[in-house]
């Protein structure tokens, strides 16, 4: 015997998380069109493919934030009758499509910046570099932080992925003002040669560091799209639960298997019944199902459970 359904969060805390999450993902997406706009209008006037690279960097934050805002969006039409469990795996997908894209870009950086180490440099009005690195550190500091407070409420995988793209952002923007200051420091001190270098040599080095990023997202991605399941911590809490309804009932042993489909868990259920357990009929097995539903509804979590009875002990292996 069988049953499905959805555990709800607890009162009072769904209405608000969706809301704040879909203002979060909306902010983000302006913030990085606005720092897109000036990162590539300030590196072309002053020269610097380091500042460039931050803006191409911000132009694919807002199409892929753009994409995880769709997503999210999709996820909260919840099931139909084209998706009858729902679209939660999109959120997943792009996730990947933001890894593959934010490598592409890396790679592409890193090849450049070589190119033009073998060069002999790039000259770089470095004061006015200086200036907008100061200015970017502190404005992605300030999203980045913002994102990260509301994902609090949130528990959102697209949020965090988002908090991840702008905490980068912003150790960036630190690493270039410190490039930076170190290049105004070698001109002050007439070796404009060596300061030539600082430019390409600070792509090289954040973009290899970058490649880091799309490797985890990727993979965090893949594991949701497959259905990986999830944290041990989460598969520890919610087997707790089900082995402590099963021995209060008598059962002679149950399993509980979970799968992540992107931000939500799908939990298979069979409880083995045996000579001491003390439910019986559709009344019963129903009591029982409840009790499983009212401690899961305590949890913070998106469920889909199907729970199971059976007498014969191999479908709880």
């Amino acid at each position: 015997m069988t049953t499905e359904r959805t555990a709800d969060r607890p009162a009072g805390h769904a209405a608000p998380t969706a809301m704040d999450t879909d203002r979060l993902l909306r902010w983000s997406v302006l913030g990085a069109g606005a720092f897109a706009l000036v990162a590539i209008g300030w590196g072309m006037l002053a020269g610097s493919k380091m500042i460039l690279f931050d803006g191409m960097y911000s132009s694919i934050s807002v199409g892929l934030s753009a994409l995880s805002l769709a997503a999210y969006r999709a996820v909260q039409r919840g099931p139909d009758a084209d998706y009858p469990y729902g679209r939660d795996a999109m959120g997943s997908l792009v996730i990947v499509v933001k890894g593959i894209a934010i490598g592409a870009l890396s790679i592409y950086a890193l090849a450049g910046a070589i190119l033009d180490l073998l060069a002999g440099g790039r000259e770089v009005a470095v004061g006015a570099a200086a200036l907008y690195a100061a200015l970017a550190t502190l404005g992605c500091a300030g999203v980045a932080l913002l994102l990260r407070r509301g994902n609090r409420r949130a528990h959102s995988e697209l949020l965090g992925a988002e908090v991840s793209q702008w905490l980068l952002d912003t150790a960036l923007s630190a690493a270039v003002l410190v490039g930076f200051l170190g290049a105004l420091l070698l001109e002050a001190r007439g070796r404009g040669d060596l300061a030539a270098y600082v430019d390409p040599l600070m792509v090289a080095v954040l973009s290899a560091l970058f490649l880091a990023l799309p490797v985890r997202l990727i993979r965090t991605g893949l594991r949701g799209a497959l259905a990986a399941a999830p944290d041990l911590e989460v598969q520890q809490q919610l087997a707790a639960v089900v082995d402590e309804v099963a021995a209060r009932h008598g059962f002679a042993g149950s399993s509980c298997r979970v799968a992540s489909f992107g931000e939500r868990y799908d939990v298979t259920i069979v409880l083995l019944a045996g000579d001491a357990t003390d439910v019986d009929g559709l009344e019963g097995f129903d009591g029982v199902r409840a009790e499983l539903a009212d401690r899961f509804d305590a949890l913070p979590h998106d469920l889909l459970v199907t729970v199971s009875f059976t007498a014969d002990e191999r479908w709880t292996r």
